[in-house]
């Protein structure tokens, strides 16, 4: 009995393990989302522009191996597109 109740701890861990895994796999949206800008010291990057069809974004804390500390302002003004 002591055994059987091992083993379903163990499986319920690994399960736990693994969806935990997953969840942050997919904490944030995909840095081809977001058009960028490096910082003049080069050692950060701005997001200029959010290009993603996303309504709710989830911004990473790093760009293309570099911190993202801060956001330029109207990163998400809606434009409204005039017919020709």
């Amino acid at each position: 009995m002591e055994k059987s109740m091992k083993a379903r701890k163990t499986v319920l861990a690994f399960i736990l393990m693994t969806l935990a895994v997953t969840v942050c796999a997919q904490q944030y949206d995909h840095e081809s989302d977001f058009k960028v800008s490096k910082q003049d010291d080069g050692k950060s990057v701005v997001i200029t522009r959010y290009i993603g069809s996303k309504q709710a974004v989830r911004i990473p804390p790093t760009i293309e191996g570099l911190p993202v500390p801060a956001l330029r302002i109207r990163l998400f003004t809606i434009v409204p597109v005039l017919p020709a």
